[in-house]
């Protein structure tokens, strides 16, 4: 049997095969139709297949619940039927949705992998969002897929009219009735479930690698592209392959450009910093940034060569800021993909729209503790993911001792952006430092104590050097005065925006942090 880009034609073939026997005479419409097929080809059975009846009657339940879920097999009848003679080497795929799609001219939107890191004024977003209007003002329906933030960009623009959208892996309602429910509370913002055909040539139990699974899907959007357009594709990438093999079933290949000087950009997009860059000015109160606001503090920017770093704060923060040991530090980073409680397809739909803040970089992670009132914890590196928020006696003219680039997250660990708070008001709220240790002092410390474990070295690294406090649970800046609270940045233009954006957002608001 050939192989189909990962999957082979055996293994498809041996999943529905093993199905048929296991579900007998239910769910009679998909098992004629599979029947019909396969019953001819020449497949040997499991030699085990007899003796598992408890597999067999799972088996057998799962196909009478795909059934009840609309899900039902494209063959090639089907791809003949309408034209779509190329899908004919994928001899079937399992779909959900309108099949009268099938029918319409189709358009694809291909781009290579792009970085974790996007932004609205990208240009490959841009153009994307550009194809997408022209294809679907030409009467093309769109094929696309998700998960991947190039695809996802195609799908969310879509929304409202007629999609193929292809998985690289089951159609989530194939796996259990909760994987449906939890697909349409992720996804219902950005597709239309009711106009969308979900197509896979994938079902439970296919073996083979992620990578396998994401080339056959590129391969199936190519297959059922009559139009497409190939915008930032890199030369010898997968897609370029794809978009090769188009040419040669004479696919109409497009292009599109549009004019950087009309993308708007996003007010708070900050100046790209690099990890090692420190920032010189002299050490002097600047003026208010607007004028006096009854009922607000007065907050002010500020170089502090104490720190080492631009300042925003309310006028009098100087007096501790500029005192050893009299502050903790809480530094963040820029954010690939969706901020902690934000949905997915929320942050799809941010980069649609330009909003403000949705390229998450380290100045808009700032922004967005202001603007929520709140710092977010996290347990991702903690034992038993406790979350904590985490914070250092380090000042950040000190910083490049701690900060460190995670190979695996392809990130720095955290930049010259953050937060600093009285240390006698964090101790209120909780902070203690972490206790640094081997793992047998992690075994005798009590339950409530634990979150504050810190290993306090490895072969590569002494974390103890960071001198880290923790806060169980996110911090609620509403319980902390302005006053002893200051924002951080590394340039004096972003902190300018930061003042402007904690002065404008302070008279709109009622609520105040603390005393205001």
């Amino acid at each position: 049997m050939s192989e189909i880009q990962g999957v082979t034609r055996y293994d498809a073939w041996r999943f529905v095969k093993k199905i048929l026997k296991a579900a007998n005479d239910q769910g009679p419409e998909l098992i004629a139709d599979i029947k019909n097929r396969l019953g001819s080809a020449s497949i040997k059975p499991d030699r085990n297949d007899a003796a598992r009846s408890d597999s067999r009657n799972r088996s057998a339940k799962r196909v009478s619940d795909w059934i009840r879920f609309g899900i039902y097999l494209l063959t090639p009848d089907d791809f003949d039927e309408c034209g779509r003679h190329p899908l004919n080497e994928i001899y079937f795929l399992f779909a959900k949705g309108p099949k009268n799609l099938l029918n319409n001219p189709t358009a694809s939107i291909l781009n290579s992998r792009r970085s974790k890191h996007v932004a609205p004024t990208d240009c490959w977003l841009r153009n994307t969002l550009s194809a997408v209007k022209e294809a679907i003002n030409e009467g093309y329906t769109i094929i696309s897929s998700i998960g991947s933030i190039q695809y996802s960009v195609v799908t969310a623009a879509s929304k409202g009219t007629g999609l193929i959208l292809v998985f690289d892996g089951p159609i989530p309602c194939m796996l259990n009735e909760d994987g449906w429910n939890d697909f349409i509370a992720s996804y219902s913002k950005m597709i239309d479930m009711d106009k969308t055909l979900f197509v896979s040539a994938l079902g439970p139990g296919i073996s083979g690698s992620g990578s396998s699974h994401q080339v056959l899907r590129d391969r199936i959007v190519g297959l059922f592209s009559d139009v497409i357009f190939a915008l930032d594709v890199r030369s010898g990438g997968n897609i370029d392959r794809l978009v090769k093999q188009a040419q040669k079933r004479n696919v109409i290949l497009r292009k599109i450009e549009v004019d950087s000087a009309t993308v708007p950009e996003p007010i708070n997009k900050a100046v790209c910093i690099s990890a090692n860059e420190s920032s010189q000015a002299p050490a002097i109160l600047q003026g208010p940034l607007r004028p006096h606001i009854s009922g607000s503090c007065d907050i002010r920017i500020c170089f502090s060569s104490f720190l080492g770093s631009w300042i925003v704060s309310d006028s009098n923060a100087l007096d501790w800021l500029e005192t050893v040991d009299a502050a903790l530090f809480h530094y963040t980073r820029r954010n690939s993909g969706p901020w902690p409680g934000q949905s997915y397809a929320d942050y799809v739909m941010s980069l649609i729209n330009s909003e403000a803040g949705s390229s998450h970089t380290a100045l808009d992670a700032v922004a967005r503790m202001w603007l929520e009132k709140r710092i977010r914890a996290s347990g991702t590196l903690i034992r038993r993911r406790i979350p904590v928020v985490s914070f250092t006696e380090v000042v950040p003219d000190r910083l490049l001792d701690i900060q460190k680039w995670r190979i695996g997250f392809c990130r720095w660990s955290f930049e010259r952006y953050g937060v600093a708070v009285k240390r006698v008001c964090l101790i209120e709220k909780g902070a203690r430092q972490v206790i640094y240790g081997s793992s047998v002092i992690y075994d005798d410390l009590a339950d409530n104590e634990k979150f504050l474990f810190q290993i306090d070295r490895t072969t590569k690294y002494d974390w103890s050097i960071e001198k880290e406090w923790r806060v169980k649970g996110d911090l609620d800046l509403n319980t902390i005065s302005i006053r002893d609270l200051a924002f951080l940045a590394p340039t004096e233009v972003e902190a300018r925006r930061l003042a402007e954006m904690i002065i404008i957002d302070n008279a709109m608001s009622d609520n105040h942090p603390g005393d205001l």
